[in-house]
């Protein structure tokens, strides 16, 4: 699901912008905290926490197995290191949300539901299908597969 939101993501964005993740991101000097995704101009060394403050937005990616830290605690605390955006996609749902900060506090601007696309204009263009990013992988053998033909045998 992760590869799916990258790569879509990844192809929204402009020039000078990039997508990296999972990162370890600093939000303070005794915080860090490991996003799905990030959108930065910064990308991150090698080994080194990204600070905080090279953060656009934040992308997480959830499911009930892991869903309330990542919906409730973790955005606080990335409200709190003043990154700009956040956006919340869940696989189980599905379902999406954008929020952006105001008054340090993240309020919603976007939102979608299954069977339809999450369209958000700031920080950048984005159309993501949810449908799309958060269905089934099709697996290599799931692919339908042409029978052979039937090799003559000498007579």
């Amino acid at each position: 699901m992760i590869e799916r939101v990258r790569a879509t993501v990844a192809a929204a964005l402009p020039e000078g912008l990039h997508v990296v993740g999972p990162v370890p991101l600093r939000l303070g000097t005794d915080c860090v905290l490991v996003p799905d995704l990030v959108v930065t101009s910064t990308p991150p060394s090698v080994g080194a926490p990204m600070d905080a403050a090279a953060a656009l937005m934040v992308v997480e990616v959830i499911g009930s197995d892991h869903g309330a830290v990542d919906r409730t605690f973790k955005p606080q605390l990335y409200a709190r290191s003043r990154i700009p955006y956040s956006l919340l996609v869940d696989h189980d749902a599905p379902f999406a949300v954008a929020d952006m900060i105001i008054g340090g506090r993240y309020h919603e601007y976007a939102h979608a539901r299954r069977g339809q696309s999450l369209r958000i204009e700031e920080p950048f263009a984005l159309e993501l299908d949810l449908d799309a990013a958060t269905g089934p992988a099709l697996a290599a053998s799931a692919a339908p597969v042409k029978p052979r033909p039937a090799e003559p045998h000498p007579a």
